[in-house]
């Protein structure tokens, strides 16, 4: 195990139980569809909605302590394409994010191949990832936020296991506010799909247009679960 998994492993699982405490007394905390991440084959990419800064606690805090998918990894950009203001600049930190399990994914490289070759090549050796394909550059952007190609590139380059991921109620969420107990938190895991699920129609040379394509197709997997019989 490399270094990308040693620490972020050790990190998640010893905050894993101070965590789930605090979140599921503040956010009366609920998890459905556990069924579904269960014997999950890999390599396995989780694609979710990001609404709230605290996604990621919450949908790590939605597994189990020990996991076949800890250290669950994430994808992160450069901090000066953030734009954090006020306690997030000193906090939201790359050295933050690479502790947390985020290798930074370069700026500026026009090339997916490029600028996500190590997470490709974390996922080929069995790492499992949490993807948000509305991430945004500063802020978190709800159903009618475009999709970024970069996930597509990742399903079409590694052809994981990809499992829908909706996290509800965690808008608007400031500090102040999680502890005022105003919000009621859960995520939802939707059923498993093979990569070419969403590569059906695709032309055997993908560009940006068909990543973007790709992108689409699972923001519309994700946001099926506020129903709940796509959950089950």
């Amino acid at each position: 195990m490399s270094l990308y998994g040693i620490v972020p492993g050790v990190v998640q699982a010893l905050a894993w139980i101070p965590g789930r405490i605090l979140i599921y007394f503040f956010t009366h905390f609920t998890v459905y569809g556990r069924e579904n991440i269960r014997g999950v084959e890999k390599p396995t990419i989780f694609v979710s909605n990001h609404p709230n800064q605290f996604d990621p606690v919450f949908i790590r805090g939605a597994f189990p302590m020990v996991s076949r998918h800890n250290p669950l990894l994430w994808i992160s950009r450069s901090q000066s394409v953030y734009q954090w203001k006020g306690w997030r600049k000193y906090v939201l930190s790359e050295p933050f994010f690479r502790f947390w399990g985020a290798p930074v994914a370069p700026g500026g490289l026009q090339n997916y191949s490029k600028t996500l070759s190590d997470h490709v090549l974390l996922l080929k050796r069995g790492y499992t990832f949490c993807v948000f394909p509305q991430a945004g550059d500063d802020k978190f952007d709800g159903k009618s936020a475009k999709a970024r190609g970069g996930i597509g590139y990742l399903i079409a380059a590694v052809r994981p296991t990809v499992v829908p991921v909706y996290v509800k109620n965690s808008a608007g969420m400031s500090p102040g506010r999680f502890f005022s107990r105003k919000h009621r938190v859960s995520v939802h895991f939707g059923k498993p799909r093979p990569a070419r699920y969403f590569l059906t129609g695709m032309p055997n040379t993908l560009g940006v247009k068909e990543y973007r394509e790709v992108s689409e197709r699972l923001v519309k997997a994700i946001y099926a679960l506020e129903s709940p019989n796509e959950i089950q």
